[in-house]
């Protein structure tokens, strides 16, 4: 007799039918978290390079109203550079590092060149924020785009930023009420304090100077800014490239800085006598408050910011500096547009008594090289020290000559 076979119950095909639907899903799911766990981005440093077309952004509008609200804290230079949607991205990460968190998600994802710009805006505006100017990894989804980004946390960030804010404190509470006093105070503070090294560890960041007291000029800058923003300043951090000792450019960075309606020039680094470009034997103020005609001796400002060969630069602009009225040798009667020997003689008769250098400067090389022939090689220096009643047999000096500077000290 043959045998009848079982038919499963409706009930068992439809549990079946499920389970396979579960398993798909589960795939899919497992297939979209590998593929968003996928692309490194390059470490950040400045480069100066031209600017190519910028690319179209991608990046959704609509985003909640904790990250669309006024930015807090400074002025932020460089955000109004940005797109409304690489503004978007900024603001992601300034509510991500306000609460120490180093995987913000951007919701709906973006392309890279507005999350590269937005990180570039971001590093520039926010110093004390420094964990954000390192290595960094963005991730994407199944379509491409960015979708979250990770910042490098060695867990003691909170900690860090509340001992450079515990010590901007301290330096602060000595702080001039004078704008101009006030940025003179802080630019005296960084070179008194730090060291240039390019050996140091935290050499690129505000940290660098103002814990280790060790930096190179992309530190001196960025503690500067910060310094200043918190004194209630206006002060940014430029990048772009000086002169070298061997005649060359290399890259270099500084700050722009704000009195009254009217912006100047101020390079910390250049005033230490640390530095190793410096000729000067003593601090010096040959950088600080000065217009693009004096900047622009040595200093050549970038305005397409990128860290990156491969990447669309920020193109970024800054104001005119022409006012020289608050440079150190104007302030202090020690400039000269031309080579007036009665009124050098006069200046130095009336100064030389109470300091141990005469700094002079003049309305170009050549004026200076007229004045150098004759105080100099013609001995009316030690003339009119005589004249003072200051013995002098032998001098030294140092020449700017790029600035139409010199330093002279009796020995």
């Amino acid at each position: 007799m043959a045998r009848r076979r079982k038919r499963k119950s409706l009930l068992t095909r439809l549990l079946g039918f499920f389970l396979r639907v579960l398993l798909l899903v589960l795939l899919v799911c497992l297939g979209l978290y590998a593929a968003r766990r996928a692309g490194i981005l390059q470490e950040s440093e400045p480069e100066s390079i031209r600017p190519e077309a910028p690319a179209v952004s991608e990046v959704p509008k609509e985003q909640p109203e904790a990250v669309t609200e006024a930015l807090p804290g400074n002025e932020a230079y460089y955000y109004k550079f940005l797109t409304e949607d690489e503004q978007a991205v900024y603001r992601i990460i300034l509510q991500a590092c306000e609460n120490y968190d180093f995987e913000p998600e951007l919701r709906g994802g973006t392309d890279e060149d507005t999350m590269y710009h937005a990180v570039i805006a971001f590093t520039e505006d926010y110093p004390q924020y420094y964990w954000v100017n390192s290595a960094y990894t963005y991730y994407r989804n199944a379509f491409g785009r960015i979708v979250s980004l990770s910042f490098p946390s060695n867990g003691t960030e909170r900690e860090t930023l509340a001992r450079i804010e515990q010590t901007a404190d301290a330096v602060l509470a000595d702080c001039p009420g004078s704008p101009y006093e006030a940025y003179k105070y802080l630019y005296d503070w960084i070179i008194d304090t730090a060291d240039y090294d390019e050996a140091a560890p935290n050499g690129q960041n505000l940290n660098g100077v103002i814990l280790d007291h060790r930096a190179v000029c992309a530190g001196y800058s960025k503690a500067y800014q910060y310094l200043c923003e918190r004194a209630g300043l206006f002060c940014t951090t430029v990048s772009g490239t000086a002169v070298m000792k061997d005649g060359s450019y290399g890259s270099h960075a500084w700050n722009l800085i704000r009195i009254g309606d009217r912006y100047y020039w101020a390079d910390t680094t250049w005033g230490d006598p640390m530095f190793e470009g410096s000729e000067a034997p003593g601090k010096n103020y040959n950088y600080f408050c000065v217009s693009d005609r004096v900047i622009n001796a040595e200093h050549r400002v970038e305005t397409a910011l990128r860290n990156n060969e491969e990447r669309t630069p920020l193109n970024v602009g800054y104001p005119t500096c022409d006012d020289d009225s608050l440079d150190w040798y104007v302030l202090n009667g020690s400039y000269f547009e031309t080579y007036d020997p009665e009124a050098v003689r006069q200046y130095i008769l009336r100064t030389a008594p109470y300091t141990d250098r005469t700094e002079l400067k003049f309305g170009s090389p050549e004026v200076l090289n007229e004045a150098i022939s004759d105080l100099i090689y013609g001995e009316r220096y030690f003339q009119i020290l005589q004249e003072a009643g200051i013995s002098c047999t032998s001098l030294s000096y140092a020449l700017f000559e790029s600035l139409g500077a010199v330093w002279l000290s009796p020995a």
